[in-house]
């Protein structure tokens, strides 16, 4: 078995398909590792990417859901999720900064699959709402956006439809800087009209000219009566198809 197999091995057999307390946690301990050793000037084993900063800091490793997805996990404990206040700071920026970044794996990926390499267009991060994550630690989704998904932002349309059948609302923005900040005036400026922040997601696509434009979206009535069910605002929606990896086939990708 080659290392890179071994790896991919060690992260399906812990749970990387984000799905209970149990696997959770063992994703946090490669995170907490992997920021750990890149405070110390160390390679970071299991993330091709990391920040060390204790409290800011973060770590991209790949999920074994869909065949070019990462997720950046921050790396600060009380960082539970988008509802989370002190992601609104200017220093978390750098959590979007960094997925931003790290769409050069997604790019990777998609090369080592002999895929055409992908344009900034296609590139999408995703955060989920309270109701639509199974992970207590905020993270942000990075993958190739759904073709429905760019077709439709392509025309320049404010309304978007997810492949789930969900629609999303589109701004374009020149600047990535702070999403987290930037959803929360939406909804402080709603007069109510906005549901709580934890009832939101949160998606940001690049563009060919090198803006972006944000996608938000809210549980409707259905999901705040009953979780898992109607639209519980899942972000991830508008990314490709996310769906399991054996370890062999997670090994392509770093």
């Amino acid at each position: 078995m080659t290392p890179r197999v071994a790896i991919a091995s060690a992260l399906f057999l812990i749970g990387m398909s984000l799905v209970g307390p149990a696997k959770a946690e063992g994703l946090l301990d490669i995170v907490a590792r992997c920021v750990a050793q890149q405070a110390l000037g160390k390679p970071t084993s299991g993330c091709p990417m990391a920040n060390g900063n204790p409290t800011t800091g973060w770590a991209i490793v790949k999920d074994l859901r869909g065949l070019t997805q990462y997720l950046l996990v921050a790396a600060g404990k009380d960082l539970v999720g988008i509802e989370t206040p002190a992601l609104e700071q200017p220093a978390f920026a750098d959590l979007w900064s960094g997925a931003w970044e790290g769409r050069r794996l997604v790019k990777s990926c998609a090369l080592a699959r002999h895929e055409k390499e992908p344009g900034d267009a296609t590139i999408s991060l995703a955060v989920n709402s309270k109701y639509c994550r199974s992970v207590p630690r905020v993270h942000i989704h990075i993958d190739l956006v759904d073709k429905s998904v760019f077709d439709q932002l392509a025309t320049g349309a404010t309304k978007i439809t997810s492949r789930t059948g969900h629609v999303f609302e589109a701004t374009v923005v020149d600047r990535l800087d702070n999403p987290f900040r930037w959803l929360a005036g939406q909804v402080a400026a709603s007069d109510g009209k906005l549901k709580p922040m934890d009832r939101q997601t949160l998606v940001v696509v690049g563009r060919a000219d090198g803006r972006f434009v944000i996608l938000r979206d809210q549980t409707d009535a259905q999901c705040d009566a009953a979780p898992h069910t109607g639209d519980c605002a899942c972000g991830e929606d508008l990314q490709i198809e996310h769906t399991k990896l054996g370890p062999e086939e997670a090994s392509v990708c770093p």
